[in-house]
């Protein structure tokens, strides 16, 4: 992660995507947002993602002046390697974009 973002942390929101996605529009720094509870997170297809106080729910993002194609890909991977390292519970990457542990989704990309 770079050293120059900001961060801003909240008890409860609905969406971190929907508040990472504004904050781009107004800055350009990479921002990261965390919060305590997500009350309407949404996974691939629009589906509800549930996530209640205890879990990880953050979203960050940042202005790419030139699009890249396989951003979401090595986002993944990147990822997955890094819960892995830091929880070394077996966590893998589901085609195109899930975080799998014991056959279950913990995350998305």
């Amino acid at each position: 992660m770079p050293e120059n973002y900001n961060h801003l942390h909240f008890k409860s929101v609905g969406s971190t995507n929907d508040l990472c996605r504004d904050e781009c529009k107004k800055q350009l720094k990479p921002i990261l947002i965390t919060a305590d509870k997500q009350t309407a997170g949404r996974g691939r297809n629009q589906k509800r993602w549930e996530s209640p106080s205890g879990n990880i729910s953050f979203s960050y993002g940042f202005f790419c002046k030139k699009p890249h194609n396989a951003l979401s890909l090595l986002a993944g991977l990147k990822t997955t390697i890094a819960v892995d390292k830091i929880f070394s519970k077996g966590v893998g990457l589901k085609w195109p974009n899930d975080l799998i542990y014991k056959s279950k989704k913990v995350g998305g990309i």
